[in-house]
């Protein structure tokens, strides 16, 4: 997992080859939003999903991709993000390939990171993660893209 703000994404580019073309779209999209849902960047190599929620306050489960590192960046709002190490973390439902995911239980010892505009967290598919979760309880309108990077 990397947590960082997108100011310092350049440093970033040598750990996968599509990681300049997906941080290029990040920075576009957090100086003009773009319209929310699938965008397109390099077939199913290289995607970004779009997206404006409000962050929830209910419990839920994290989840974890065996084909794809997620990169999440928020534009506006913050939230909440939990992570653990899916060595660690207790598995609720197997790997479903048709989802790209597994899901894990949250629970207290799963570690806490809150995004504010600009933060990044890159997820790699040992990263258990629970996004969308109201800060301090409060929930809130979120903008965010998530770029999917093909392993």
């Amino acid at each position: 997992m990397i947590f960082d703000n997108l100011k310092n994404c350049e440093q970033y580019f040598g750990l996968h080859p599509l990681y300049k073309k997906a941080f290029a779209f990040l920075k576009e999209a957090s100086e003009n939003f773009p319209a929310t849902g699938k965008h397109e960047i390099d077939g199913d190599r290289l995607f970004a999903s779009v997206q404006a929620y409000d962050t929830l306050t209910e419990d839920g489960k994290m989840e974890a991709h065996e084909n794809y590192i997620d990169i999440q960046l928020v534009v506006s709002g913050k939230e909440t993000m939990y992570v653990k190490d899916i060595t660690k973390a207790e598995l609720t439902d197997a790997y479903r390939e048709d989802w790209d995911a597994a899901f894990y239980k949250v629970d207290e010892t799963c570690s806490k990171l809150c995004l504010t505009p600009g933060d990044f967290v890159v997820l790699l598919p040992n990263d258990a993660h629970r996004p969308c979760v109201a800060f301090e309880g409060t929930s809130e309108a979120v903008q965010k893209v998530v770029m999917k990077v093909k392993l």
